[in-house]
């Protein structure tokens, strides 16, 4: 897959406004998202579902505001599954959920270099 393909521009030209500020954004977005790699199978596997919704929010909004579509709706699939008590959806799918997340930022880190 080529990096474009995890990324609606029209999307991201919508929360973004243009490329430069698109850019920037995706920036931010990587950084955080490295921290998420870590953070999320942390919480997963300690069982912190609470947390764990909290950052799957997160991915969810950063990932829309990027025009990484898939991603958000994945993302708000594990937020809801926290906040609709299916703790087994989230410990049978968290792996997944992540690397997944794990490809969408190589994709962008491909984007930015």
């Amino acid at each position: 897959m080529a990096a474009m393909d995890y990324f609606d521009h029209a999307t991201a030209m919508t929360y973004c406004g243009d490329e430069d500020m698109w850019k920037t954004i995706l920036e931010v977005y990587v950084e955080e998202g490295e921290e998420y790699l870590t953070k999320i199978p942390e919480a997963a596997k300690a069982k912190d579902y609470h947390n764990y919704q909290i950052m799957a929010h997160a991915i969810k909004s950063t990932s829309l505001n990027v025009g990484a579509v898939a991603m958000n709706a994945e993302a708000k699939e594990q937020e809801f599954f926290c906040k609709d008590g299916k703790y087994e959806e989230v410990d049978a799918g968290w792996e997944k959920f992540m690397e997944d997340f794990a490809k969408v930022l190589e994709a962008a880190k491909e984007i930015l270099a």
